[in-house]
């Protein structure tokens, strides 16, 4: 027999070892976790350097002192109330405009006083706290425009119910539960948030370069937030939503297609709704009673769809909610208003709106325009309707009526993003 070659040492190394298989899969877990501790680090200074990590109030002071848009990638903050009402206390303003992301599109060059959007996720079944929060705090307010959505009075879909104690400026659980929601959070924000991003495919290049440069395709901007600062859309400093991808052309061009896929299933916003629920019609009514009691001027408006949505919903039939909608809040506040068919109304075409839901800025303009005419008593210490009638000369067509910049001072093109065969061939000047 030849010898032996292999020492005891080397015989304590052989795979077949059970310590030695132990050390080396303590090894791999050992390099796998130094290499995710060093990859978490690094999502955590540029998600930071992206502004993700500020809390609403330090949002806001970067705002009002360098302007520009935010948006995050990790959170959908800008929805939350409790994000509202900073902006909210610490701007006082004389108007607000009160409902869902459907309400975004009102800004402040459309006013002549000083106004904020508090459009915000909610059940309505807490929009009477909301207006004893605008109004048992020092504040300056005279007008709310408030936006009814349909699904918000069917009670299949909108199940909570009224909760005195529930209030919209800080978190409603103590203890155990607010601990458990700071631990998510902080697993969301730090770990689970950009690991997601990453295996998504959704922080390449592209956003590392927009983190690191602080900038986009026209150079430097004051956008904060990572998904402002990559794609260019967020609130501004009143919190009015700015939609900067009507610029770009996607890929696929299907126009209203998603949503009337959604009508046609009668899901998300579209399901069948022939009468209004009397416990949630009383919680808009109750929420006005408030504000009025506070002095404060409240006007209702039932935001639009496109008139082609509209008319299909028409045909399909089932939403006997708006004419039950317009005899339950007729007389209600200082005016009512039904735009849903804005064909019937205010006559903002298709090309006029972002999506199957959301009207753009002209479409809001239009609607103050209406309701102005109708009312001038109400509206005249807070818009000037020769400006107001103006702009939307300017921007018949159009979703916006001047671009929201890239970066600077820049000219944008808005496109037929929907491919709706709409003209937009006018060049847009910032207004921002």
């Amino acid at each position: 027999m030849p010898p032996s070659f292999t020492s005891s040492s080397d015989t304590a190394g052989n795979p077949g070892d059970g310590g030695a298989w132990l050390r080396f899969a303590l090894e791999i877990i050992g390099y796998t976790a130094a290499g995710l501790v060093l990859v978490l680090g690094l999502m955590y200074g540029l998600m930071k350097a992206a502004g993700e990590y500020l809390d609403s109030a330090e949002v806001l002071q970067h705002q009002q002192k360098n302007g520009g848009l935010y948006r995050s990638a990790l959170k959908d903050d800008m929805m939350e109330p409790a994000f509202r009402f900073v902006r909210y206390d610490a701007l006082q303003p004389e108007i607000v405009a009160l409902g869902s992301s459907r309400v975004l599109q009102f800004r402040q060059s459309h006013f002549t006083r000083p106004f904020v959007n508090m459009g915000m996720s909610v059940d309505y079944a807490v929009l009477p706290n909301i207006a004893s929060a605008l109004t048992t705090t020092p504040n300056r307010l005279k007008l709310v425009i408030l936006g009814i959505d349909h699904w918000q009075v069917n009670e299949a879909v909108m199940k909570q119910r009224a909760d005195p104690s529930w209030s919209p400026r800080a978190p409603n659980f103590t203890g155990i539960r607010r601990l458990k929601q700071e631990l998510f959070d902080f697993r969301e924000q730090h770990v689970n948030g950009p690991l997601r991003m990453l295996a998504q495919h959704r922080f390449g290049l592209k956003e590392l370069w927009a983190v690191l440069c602080q900038c986009d395709a026209g150079g430097h901007t004051s956008n904060l937030g990572l998904a402002a600062l990559v794609d260019g859309s967020g609130i501004d400093t009143q919190g009015s939503y700015h939609y900067t991808w009507v610029y770009d052309r996607p890929a696929s061009l299907d126009g209203f297609k998603t949503f009337l896929d959604r009508l046609k299933a009668r899901e998300n916003g579209f399901q069948v709704l022939d009468n209004a629920s009397e416990a949630r019609i009383g919680y808009i009514i109750e929420a006005v009673k408030l504000l009025e009691s506070a002095g404060v001027k409240v006007v209702l408006f039932v935001p639009p769809v496109p008139p082609q949505v509209a008319s299909a919903m028409d045909q399909a039939g089932g939403y006997g909610v708006f004419s039950a909608l317009d005899k339950s809040l007729h007389g209600t506040g200082s005016g009512y208003y039904n735009f849903h068919n804005p064909a019937a109304t205010i006559r903002s075409p298709d090309c006029e709106f972002a999506d199957g839901l959301h009207g753009g800025e002209v479409t809001y303009l239009r609607m103050l325009g209406f309701m102005s005419d109708d009312r001038p008593e109400i509206w005249q210490p807070y818009i000037d309707p020769a400006h107001v009638k103006r702009l939307v000369k300017e921007g018949a067509g159009r979703v916006n009526v001047d671009a929201v910049p890239l970066s600077g001072n820049r000219e944008r093109r808005e496109v037929d993003f929907l491919g709706l065969g709409c003209n937009k061939t006018q060049n847009l000047k910032s207004g921002q």
